[in-house]
């Protein structure tokens, strides 16, 4: 299969008809209508919430935590993580999220969809036995289907 046509078929299957569609222009709204970035902390406490209905269990090595956090976002094809202990933090390497109008840099769904991912993860470790001090950040968003993460006590 090409490139291209892989793209198309991971397309098709991380975009249910009309629902992508609807969140991104939800999303839109909130970034234009939101003052400065307080839609992004909405997003990242919804991604909070997400990771309790589905929540990993304790798990005490993190190659372990990788694969049950894979196993959640392949269920919502939304990708997956690679996880790197920097000794003083934690990196989480997001591959494969979903894409919309992967060419148009002004759109804010790589950024806001980041914040979603970074509230799962944070929600996803503190769920596996990780103290609350542990605290995710966004590090990077690599458009168009990447980000990356940290996960450090504050």
């Amino acid at each position: 299969m090409s490139d291209n046509n892989t793209n198309n078929y991971l397309e098709d299957l991380q975009k249910p008809s009309g629902w992508f569609e609807l969140i991104h222009e939800i999303i839109k709204m909130m970034s234009v209508n939101s003052r400065g970035d307080e839609y992004l902390r909405f997003l990242q406490e919804t991604g909070r919430r997400v990771a309790e209905q589905y929540p990993v269990p304790e798990l005490s090595r993190i190659e372990d935590l990788r694969l049950s956090i894979n196993a959640r976002l392949d269920k919502f094809k939304w990708g997956y993580a690679d996880i790197i202990d920097s000794g003083d933090s934690l990196l989480i390497r997001h591959h494969c999220m979903p894409r919309h109008n992967p060419g148009n840099i002004r759109d804010p769904w790589p950024k806001a969809f980041a914040y979603v991912l970074c509230g799962l993860y944070g929600g996803w470790f503190r769920s596996s036995g990780a103290p609350a001090t542990l605290v995710c950040t966004v590090e990077s968003v690599d458009p168009p289907a990447g980000a990356t993460f940290r996960l450090q006590h504050s």
